[in-house]
């Protein structure tokens, strides 16, 4: 059955059937049911085929827009989630630095930067990127996140991954809690192989087991926020990644913004358009096929959040201030600045392709 009839019959049979996703009264109409589409797209230069099952959107659905800002959070808050005491005597990395040379380190704005110290503990929110960083240990982390096996157990460690998925579900609580940073959902649990020791600065302090990797992604409305790193672009979803061992947390690293509703936007493009324009744009796509092959199997296919830049990227806030629009997401995997992974994004209602 070809993929026109067989969208038509899907929507037909389930039209009347939606769910209202959306929190500040704009519906989210969702056809209540997943499709897999099996088809084939030839370019000029390689071919794609789309393997995935997709969850069904009524076109004419209204959903609402937003734009990003910087994440709130206030200095006592934040000692009380990393260093468990609101009035813990931490050093301040920014005391007693001058304009110049916080300008220098692209601080523009102490009372949206935290660099704190205790003891082994460090942390970090740096304005100009919106990133975290957080490490509970000096022993050296490599987080050889290309080798990563999902939903598996870690070499060296009693903790299983469920285990660890607690742990960090705990500290992503007290980010709700604590710091109104909401909206980040559970997407993966990964296990790092052991280091060996080769590519560590410090001999003689290194964690050498395996390690979790856990990630939690953003989403608004029941959507995702678009995660992809891609090599054309400086755009980065919001995302946390918690590594963990058999002491507990280890480090965090992510970005995280502020939401906030600006207007709303029409799906006009039908995941058949969708689909459409995919096959004509496919070849502009900066991906590159594996070497023993011509092609990218796309196995996500799905409706999400792009962050797309207002400013200019010479601008302090280009990474904090972005508009947010609905679109198609067409992905052979989760980019991660790689050439070999094939991501496209399309706007559900201009069909605009998103970088």
């Amino acid at each position: 059955m070809k993929l026109r009839s067989f969208v038509a019959l899907f929507i037909g049979v389930l039209l009347m059937t939606h769910c209202s996703l959306a929190e500040d009264g704009i519906p989210v109409k969702q056809v209540d049911s997943m499709i897999h589409v099996s088809q084939e797209l030839t370019g000029s230069f390689f071919h794609l085929m789309i393997d995935a099952d997709v969850q069904l959107f009524e076109t004419g659905t209204r959903l609402p827009t937003y734009r990003t800002n910087y994440p709130s959070s206030s200095k006592e808050a934040w000692l009380e989630v990393f260093f468990g005491d609101s009035q813990a005597e931490i050093a301040d990395s920014f005391e007693g630095k001058s304009t110049e040379e916080l300008l220098s380190n692209l601080v523009a704005n102490k009372d949206r930067e935290r660099a704190y110290s205790l003891g082994e503990k460090h942390t970090r929110y740096q304005s100009y990127f919106c990133t975290l960083a957080y490490c509970s240990t000096e022993r050296e982390i490599v987080r050889n996140s290309s080798s990563a096996t999902e939903g598996v157990q870690a070499d060296g460690l009693t903790m299983t991954p469920e285990q660890a998925r607690g742990i960090a579900q705990d500290w992503i609580e007290r980010f709700s809690k604590k710091f109104e940073w909401k909206g980040f959902t559970w997407s993966h649990t990964y296990a790092l192989p052991p280091n060996d020791g080769k590519y560590v600065e410090n001999s003689k302090k290194y964690i050498s087991t395996g390690i979790y990797l856990v990630e939690y992604e953003r989403f608004l409305n029941g959507i995702p926020v678009a995660r992809d790193v891609l090599p054309n672009s400086e755009v980065e979803g919001d995302v946390l990644q918690l590594y963990i061992d058999d002491s507990g947390l280890l480090r965090i690293d992510g970005v995280c913004r502020s939401y906030e509703e600006q207007g709303s936007a029409v799906i006009n493009i039908s995941l058949e358009d969708a689909i459409h324009i995919l096959r004509e744009n496919m070849d502009y796509v900066d991906a590159f096929p594996e070497e023993d092959g011509d092609g990218f199997t796309i196995q996500e296919v799905g409706l999400c959040w792009r962050l797309v830049p207002e400013l200019k990227e010479d601008d302090m806030d280009y990474h904090a201030i972005m508009t947010v629009r609905p679109a198609w997401r067409f992905a052979s995997g989760i980019c991660r600045n790689q050439t070999n992974v094939f991501v496209m994004y399309i706007d559900t209602e201009t069909g605009e392709v998103l970088e």
